[in-house]
């Protein structure tokens, strides 16, 4: 009930202000002529706006959006050219790799090779030495006992030809010293 006693009280105060000559017009006052000047003004303002502002405003917010369109467009590309070159570079490596696996084995091949090829010559080298030494040897060796043998018989002529004295002469001594020789 106190709430309906003051829905009263603000009623009967504001029915006796109506009444009252000096009091203060409503706060928002609607004129039609004021309605059509604003609407004037904001129409002439609104051409003025669109032809010197909005206009240029709107081309370059279009030219920005071309710009920005070309950008991520040109990003686009750039993105996928670095894709197929890094796709290209990784298959470059695998090839380069590859070749470097091939040329290591190669090389491990050739260089097997070429020890076998060293060895094989070196043994060779040895042998035709070994066979070069043993031959001087035996020429060599056949050689002193050609020069002990000559020796040998010179000497036995000589004490046989002192022993003998005047019995044989000296190319009966030969020939018999040349027969003892060869049964030795």
């Amino acid at each position: 009930m106190a709430a309906e006693n003051e829905i009263l009280e603000t009623i009967e105060v504001d029915g006796g202000a109506q009444g009252d000559a000096h009091a203060q017009p409503p706060m928002i006052d609607v004129s039609v002529t004021m309605m059509i000047w604003t609407w004037a003004a904001f129409g002439i303002l609104f051409f003025i706006l669109y032809k010197k502002a909005f206009k240029p405003i709107l081309a370059a917010l279009d030219q920005r959006e071309e710009s920005i369109r070309k950008s991520v467009d040109e990003a686009d590309e750039i993105k996928r050219t670095l894709e197929e070159i890094k796709s290209t570079q990784e298959g470059m490596l695998a090839e380069a790799d590859a070749k470097a696996k091939d040329v290591v084995m190669q090389s491990r091949a050739a260089a097997t090779e070429a020890a076998r090829v060293i060895e094989r010559k070196a043994k060779d080298d040895a042998q035709i030495v070994l066979e070069n030494a043993q031959r001087e040897i035996k020429t060599i060796r056949d050689k002193a006992e050609a020069s002990l043998k000559r020796d040998s018989a010179e000497m036995a002529i000589t004490l046989a030809g002192k022993i003998i004295a005047e019995n044989l002469d000296d190319e009966r001594n030969r020939n018999l010293t040349d027969k003892l020789i060869s049964e030795l």
